[in-house]
């Protein structure tokens, strides 16, 4: 028995008018020219095509850090627009806070000595669970990480500033929205003491070295300009999740599902106008009878009937027809708008179900196997979004103990206490 191999045909290069002007001089010249066009015809990725489906405006041109510059504000502002005025939106943010932050990321200690833990836990409970730790008077220690993971998934990022008072400790925390920022501040021309852009100022190294900061977005009038200064950045926590490598400012967490989001409110609103159209019904009266000269006969306004009520019973004039209207009925409502906020939970980085508080589709099992990848999302979103604030707050809580003598020994030993 004989086996026959079937080879595919190889692609044929078409030479075009240069290419063979060129091969007429030069063979191997004209050879190499037509490969390499060639080559540039087939297409490697889809993603990567060009026509209808990919239109250049989707094409981000910058790096990650100019596209936030010219965009931050913008997606600021609607996002905070959303969540104000969209109920799936407020319960989304409140889903991932309560997950991320829960009751409270408490701190655990570990020393040598069994008496300076506990202490120094004492001490931070007195502080941290009392309204004096925040600078406004108004939260918890508690408060505060809520505080700080809202304003991280509604405006992108949350700036803690520290505050030195003669109270307690002499410690205590300020939270701000990204917005507190002076983005004018940017200047990238590199010099010997670096640059700033979009208020965060650098060395020549590109480390962080200060911030521009607003004292007030509520003093800002026409003739009033709003001036920031400049706070060093050993006084500022800037708390933000990193999407990109180098990424220096944060951006809302609702902006993937915010088009789809402002979509289902158009939605809803046509159903709701729809429906409201459906309760009303019209009744239409053709025909009558003809008086004189084939004048049709009209009842005075004392007959006229203009409007339908339970129970009424009513007599037409001969050769009288009442027809009523029939709205229009659009059917797959639950359907379809179940799928619009699945996708806009797996945009903002929760389930479903959560969201939207529907659970008819689930049982114990599926309901268990969403509630595990989404702890592993929070889990995720917690350690590289709110570890690292938490450990910058234990170590001017630290300072401030030192300072205040409550801590024995040097500065840098309290600082080395994690």
């Amino acid at each position: 028995m004989s086996t026959q191999m079937r080879t595919q045909p190889a692609p044929q290069i078409r030479l075009n008018i240069v290419d063979r002007f060129v091969s007429f001089f030069n063979p191997e010249a004209g050879m190499a020219r037509a490969k390499a066009r060639h080559l540039l015809s087939i297409r490697r990725h889809e993603a990567a095509g060009r026509g209808r489906r990919h239109p250049a405006e989707n094409d981000l041109s910058g790096t990650i850090n100019s596209d936030i510059d010219a965009e931050l504000d913008i997606l600021r502002r609607r996002s905070q627009n959303m969540i104000g005025n969209n109920g799936y939106a407020g319960q989304a943010l409140n889903v991932i806070a309560n997950g991320i932050v829960g009751i409270g990321i408490k701190p655990s200690v570990v020393t040598e000595s069994k008496e300076l833990e506990a202490m120094l836990l004492k001490e931070w409970a007195a502080w941290g669970n009392r309204h004096a730790c925040d600078w406004n008077g108004r939260e918890t220690f508690h408060g505060i990480q809520q505080q700080i993971i809202r304003a991280v998934f509604s405006s992108g990022e949350a700036i803690v500033r520290r505050r030195r008072t003669s109270d307690g400790i002499g410690l205590q925390l300020q939270v701000h929205e990204g917005d507190y920022l002076d983005s004018s501040m940017s200047s990238m021309i590199a010099t010997s003491d670096g640059y700033t852009q979009n208020g965060i100022e650098y060395n020549a190294d590109g480390k962080v070295v200060a911030y521009w900061l607003f004292d007030s977005l509520e003093t800002y009038t026409p003739a009033n300009t709003l001036t920031s200064r400049r706070i060093p950045a050993s006084e500022i926590i800037h708390v933000f999740y990193a999407d990109r490598a180098g990424q220096q400012r944060g951006l809302p967490w609702l902006r993937r599902s915010y088009m789809k989001l402002k979509d289902v409110n158009r939605y809803e609103d046509a159903e709701m106008l729809g429906k409201i159209a459906s309760a009303c019904h019209a009744a239409f009266i053709s025909g009558g009878v003809e008086g004189i000269a084939g004048l049709p006969v009209v009842a005075s306004d004392a007959q006229r009937i203009d409007r339908i009520e339970p129970g009424m019973v009513t007599y037409l004039q001969p050769n009288e027809t009442v027809t009523f209207n029939t709205p229009p009925h659009h059917g797959g409502y639950t359907e379809f708008m179940a799928s619009q906020l699945r996708s806009t939970a797996a945009g903002v980085g929760t389930s479903y179900e959560a969201m939207t508080g529907d659970y008819s589709q689930v049982n114990f099992s599926s309901g268990r196997m969403g509630w595990i990848e989404a702890g592993r999302n929070y889990a995720e979103k917690r350690e590289r979004t709110m570890i690292y604030p938490l450990n910058r707050v234990w170590e001017w809580f630290m300072e401030a103990m030192q300072i205040t003598g409550k801590f024995g020994g040097t500065l840098e030993d309290a600082r080395n206490i994690h």
